[in-house]
């Protein structure tokens, strides 16, 4: 689910990181819905990410409940993720 249009206004506002999540849609051709995001991870597996930096990786063996800090993404691969229950964290 994408930020509606009053969410995005109101986090221009907010310096704190985590004010807004969305469940991610795995997919290889569309990015997150905002430029950068934090990822947990409900169910571990592997997750293959391009970072905001530009990089593609894929990062394995990732345990269920794991919050992903410092790492920012902007797309989350639906080819070569196989953790579920992913959430972006803005």
């Amino acid at each position: 689910m994408a930020l509606n249009q009053e969410q995005k206004r109101r986090k221009k506002f907010l310096v704190k990181k985590g004010s807004f999540a969305e469940s991610v849609s795995n997919s290889d051709t569309v990015d997150l819905s905002e430029e950068k995001a934090e990822l947990y991870i409900g169910t571990g597996g592997h997750i293959q990410v391009n970072l905001f930096g530009g990089s593609t990786v894929t990062l394995k063996n990732v345990p269920s409940g794991t919050y992903l800090q410092g790492i920012f993404v902007t797309r989350v691969y639906r080819t070569g993720t196989t953790a579920r229950d992913i959430v972006a964290i803005y």
